[in-house]
């Protein structure tokens, strides 16, 4: 959790700096150069039947939250841009009959230094890291009918640390396509307990080992956009090829895709969809998704 230490700094100094109120021209000039967003939302569902009800159905409910944040520099006076962002979510359910259950657990943050040498294009150096909040289990039952379960991942469990310098393709405001030429990956497995008797490899690090180290190229594509004044789209796509692998054929893939529409100035309704490939944790593409009603607090 120390690596989350510097990323909430950097929030923090943003978000102060640009709440400031300037005392003079120069210092409203410094103020100026940052430009920062924040929302973050709450989502609930709920059904319930009764013993007797005929037409099918299981009691549920589920609560979710999330929090995206942004905070980006551009000097004036110069070609350099740096941009910070950070998402996080996590959701709980639970079916009759079943124990809790997470439906959603993200942690993402990236952070990137560019320098533009065309009106589109950039140089950069950039990190990002991603993982989760909470174990992660699978689910079984056992020769009586009783739910079993095995823990497969926590946090740092798999954690993933991405630096890269590269080019950057801008040419709006909502689109934006990296790539990191030379890029190193570390993949951390921190929690030993997710391994069994059976498992000598989990998400590509040994067991015994706590990380693993990758060297290739990651491609990284945002695009967020507000589709009509009550309807936005995010969309992210982040691709790594270990240049170890000259088949080509072991590229990870993950693609975010979050659609959210405002009912009223806070209510809100969201869809979540996740694709992920990643051949260090099952050979074919992997899919979630989730549908809630929430409040939503922008600023």
């Amino acid at each position: 959790m120390k690596r989350l230490l510097p990323i909430l700094f950097i929030l923090a100094s943003c978000i102060v700096l640009n709440a400031q109120t300037p005392a003079d021209s120069a210092k409203k000039a410094v103020v100026k150069r940052w430009k920062t967003g924040f929302e973050f939302g709450v989502n609930f569902g709920a059904a319930n039947f009764s013993n007797n009800w005929q037409g099918g159905g299981v009691s549920n409910y589920s609560l979710g939250s999330l929090l995206n944040a942004k905070a980006s520099y551009k000097d004036r006076d110069s070609a350099l841009v740096w941009d910070n962002v950070l998402n996080l979510q996590y959701g709980i359910m639970r079916n009759k009959g079943q124990s809790m259950r997470k439906s959603n657990d993200l942690i993402f943050f990236d952070s990137k230094v560019g320098y533009k040498f065309h009106k589109a294009w950039s140089a950069f150096a950039g990190v990002n890291f991603l993982s989760q909040f909470a174990f992660g289990y699978e689910y079984g039952t056992d020769g009586n009918g009783l739910e079993t379960r095995k823990k497969i991942s926590a946090v740092m469990s798999p954690g993933y640390l991405t630096e890269s310098v590269g080019i950057e393709y801008k040419p709006v405001k909502y689109f934006s396509a990296r790539l990191g030429i030379g890029a190193m990956r570390q993949t951390f497995v921190l929690n030993q307990s997710i391994y069994n008797t059976v498992d000598t490899v989990k998400y590509g690090v040994a067991a015994g080992k706590k990380i693993r180290n990758e060297v290739g190229f990651q491609f990284l594509v945002n695009f967020d956009k507000d589709l009509h004044k009550n309807i936005n789209l995010k969309a992210r796509y982040l691709g790594f090829y270990n240049y170890s692998d000259l088949s080509f054929n072991k590229v990870d893939h993950r693609v975010d895709i979050i659609f959210t529409a405002k009912i009223t100035k806070f209510i809100n309704v969201n869809f979540n969809t996740i694709f992920l490939y990643d051949f260090d944790q099952v050979n074919t593409w992997q899919h979630s998704q989730a549908f809630a009603l929430g409040i939503l607090y922008k600023m």
